[in-house]
């Protein structure tokens, strides 16, 4: 479905093909880093999905690259009579707003390797190289890509709905075809006009700045309707639709749409708020599934007894910790691991039971721990040696404890005992070496089926009970035997489970506070304006909010599966917002009326495409019977129409409000103020920052580029002559000489006009 939508979009069968082969190459190439240069060989099964996730962004970024060198044919002539120059305009506009989104992403995959739990951090670092191998390749690959069919294959159709025709032009071809017989791009010039003027006549090219360079005699008028002076034969129906309808809409409503998207956030910040931490057993496959239905019977129907399967708790002495040695978390399950877990048991040198208190006091531990602990199954014990040695002992009409010159001998012969072989030496539930004791424990059932995994709220009673026993133990015991602790046994891991479902939960909320963060660190650096930075984030955070909220309107819970997703959620919310905010900082244009305009005409079109192939690759992972791969393709459906509702709505309504229009908000200036109290700025290098890159910039020059405005004194509509055959130009005024020139311009008109009445 990606594939062919990427069709739909470029027309080209090539395109799509060879398009699809980065992106699918990106898995491969991704793992190849990771197994050989990170040394990460560990894979769950949870970065399998991660093919759909690498779809969508890397249909995205195709979409950015071609949609800007499709519009170089646009540009003027000098651009547009150049293949190089139309690659060079492509990569300049595309790279950069490509980086930025690919940078939030991989910020927001990162931000999972925070976390301990090694199946998050393995997918996380396994995601943030995908992207950055996606990234490296539509920027390097795929321009090879764009100029063979540029220049082989788009001069016959080959395209998603005929195969090696002639080649028929239509209206969007007619540019493309005037640079190919060697005319030129007739633009319109433009960007001078203000919407609120409602001009219905052509303006004097004197007024209008020069941003796709001269104005034709066959231009298309600059009016109300057309306040950019686009000639629409160049753009799709996309692109014409966003610019001819919906950024008037934007504009004539921003006030309605700003207050209900503020209405719809606050109602979804409520229904987050109420999101609770999951306090039910993960489940694995939907509901409808057989299996799960069974599953679900069989836990909450049947009462357990004592013939079921129970988890077990285990109390070991003569274990110290655990030596990883050299290895990484990410060795688990390699064959220098033995198929499990890394690293070798350090013995407790202190550990000696064969003092008669020591054999006094496991045995009493066991009874204890039986009886004192609350979710011991009927106050049983499963199994302690000790205990069973202390009875062999005294159905043999011998004495125990033993003397401690004489315990090991008695133990040996004890261990020689084919039953005792079977049921403590084969388990390794005790362990000798040359005869002598390296670790001695005892096991017990406790009140939780066996398979399953519970939550932290269901086992933490129980684990405190243990916790506490442990402590009062340890303190009262002799010397020996005096560093006991609590664990579950391998095959259960009822307190691991129940510790990985609370460290999911957390590490979400970490994952996404550091995904956040990361994010605004670089709106920042690639907008280089702190109102668009804050305005962009702020957005972002809303659709954050505003999944969450429909995570509890699911009737869902904050659990393992919605804890990673939580995550990665936000590295899909950035992108459409940020790719907006940087092309508003990014672009040429004096106002924020003629940036909204632009902004529509350049991104619209890429940021839907995106979104919709986004959209449809989610929707598979829908169709499968394992739940995470279902809630994740929901949580992605809920973000992906958040973001695009939100990036073409109150997004683009704020900015067209108070988004930065001139040097308003620019870091750069904060940065020269900073440098300027440190080191003032000489005569010369003012001078030279006046005349900026092209050369001196001349008074008749700014005499025109002022025209009042009725969206407050920030948007008039000043505006940067292009010098020297557009290759320099004009700095920005800043506002305070900006208002003195509109305060003399107004003050002149009302004097001419008195003037003309007196005459």
């Amino acid at each position: 479905s990606v594939f062919f939508y990427i069709s739909f979009h470029t027309q080209s069968w090539f395109l799509s093909s060879l398009g699809m082969f980065h992106i699918l190459m990106s898995f491969p190439i991704a793992y190849f880093f990771n197994r050989f240069v990170l040394q990460i060989i560990y894979v769950d099964t949870i970065s399998t999905f991660l093919v759909f996730i690498i779809m969508g962004i890397g249909a995205d970024d195709i979409f950015v690259f071609y949609d800007a060198w499709r519009q170089s044919y646009s540009q003027e002539p000098q651009i547009a009579n150049s293949e190089v120059n139309r690659l060079s305009y492509t990569l300049r506009r595309a790279a950069s707003a490509m980086l930025t989104t690919s940078a939030t992403t991989m910020g927001a995959f990162a931000a999972s390797a925070v976390t301990d739990m090694m199946p998050t951090r393995g997918f996380g670092i396994l995601a943030s190289m995908m992207v950055l191998v996606n990234y490296s390749l539509v920027i390097t690959y795929f321009p090879g890509v764009v100029l063979l069919h540029d220049r082989y294959i788009k001069h016959k159709w080959c395209n998603w709905r005929f195969c090696c025709q002639p080649r028929k032009l239509g209206a969007s071809s007619k540019a493309e075809q005037d640079v190919e017989d060697g005319g030129t791009v007739e633009r319109q010039d433009s960007f001078a006009a203000d919407e609120a003027s409602k001009l219905d006549a052509p303006i004097p090219d004197d007024d209008v700045h020069a941003r796709y360079g001269p104005v034709t005699e066959t231009a298309a008028p600059i009016t109300r309707q057309n306040p950019l002076g686009i000639k629409f034969d160049a753009y799709g129906r996309v692109e014409t639709f966003l610019y001819k309808r919906f950024a008037p809409f934007v504009l004539k409503w921003r006030g309605v749409v700003l207050m209900v998207a503020f209405a719809i956030l606050a109602m979804m910040i409520g229904f987050a708020s109420q999101l609770e931490p999951e306090t039910e057993p993960p489940k694995w496959l939907r509901g409808s599934h057989f299996f799960q239905r069974w599953d679900d019977a069989m836990f909450n129907e049947f009462p357990t007894s004592t013939d079921d399967d129970l988890m077990i708790a285990v109390l070991v002495w003569g274990i110290k910790g655990i030596d990883r040695g050299d290895h990484s978390m990410f060795d688990f399950g390699t064959a220098d691991c033995h198929g499990g877990a890394c690293g070798r048991a350090v013995y407790d040198s202190a550990f000696d039971p064969s003092t008669t208190d020591a054999q006094n006091s496991l045995v009493k531990a066991c009874e204890d721990a039986a009886a004192q602990v609350s979710c011991v199954r009927l106050n049983q014990i499963n199994s302690c040696f000790m205990k069973d040695f202390k009875e062999y002992r005294l159905s043999k009409s011998q004495t125990f404890p033993v003397a401690q010159n004489d315990f090991y001998t008695a133990i040996n012969e004890y261990v020689a005992l084919p039953e005792v072989q079977n049921k403590y030496i084969a388990t390794k539930a005790v362990y000798l070496e040359d005869g002598k004791f390296k670790w001695i424990s005892a096991d017990f059932k406790i009140n939780f089926l066996w398979g399953r995994l519970y939550s932290g709220e269901d086992v933490n009673p129980c684990y405190d009970s243990w916790i506490n026993f442990m402590n009062a133990y340890n303190k009262g015991a002799p010397q020996g035997v005096n560093n006991m602790f609590v664990t579950s046994s391998p095959q259960s891991a009822v307190f691991v489970g129940a510790f990985t479902s609370d460290a999911f939960v957390n590490s979400a909320i970490v994952g996404v506070g550091v995904a956040l963060s990361i994010a605004l660190v670089i709106l920042f650096i690639s907008t280089h304006n702190w109102v668009a930075a804050l305005t962009a984030f702020f957005w972002v955070c809303s659709v954050v909010v505003s999944v969450l909220g429909i995570t509890w309107l699911a009737g869902w819970k904050i659990g393992i599966i919605e804890g990673i997703n939580a995550t990665m959620v936000v590295g899909f919310s950035v992108d459409f917002c940020v790719h907006f905010a940087h092309n508003w900082t990014e672009s040429e244009l004096a106002t924020r009326v003629h940036r909204v305009y632009g902004t529509f005409l350049e991104m619209g079109v890429s940021i839907l495409a995106g979104g919709i192939t986004t959209f449809i690759a989610s929707i598979f992972l829908c169709l499968t019977s394992l739940l995470f791969f279902f809630k994740f393709g929901i949580f992605v459906m809920a973000t992906i129409s958040f973001s695009l509702l939100t990036a073409f709505f109150p997004s683009m309504a704020s900015l067209s409000w108070w988004g930065p229009e001139y040097d308003y908000g620019d870091l750069k200036i904060i940065y020269r103020h900073v440098c300027a109290k440190v080191r003032p700025i000489t005569d010369d290098e003012e001078e030279e920052q006046r005349k900026g890159k092209g050369g001196a910039v001349r008074e008749s020059d700014t005499s025109n580029d002022i025209q009042a405005s009725s969206h407050g004194p920030s948007s008039i509509a000043l505006v940067e002559q292009k010098q020297n055959n557009g290759t320099g130009t004009k700095p920005p005024m800043k506002f305070s000489e900006m208002k003195q020139k509109v305060s003399a311009a107004a003050t002149g008109e009302a004097n001419g006009e008195a003037d003309g009445n007196n005459n």
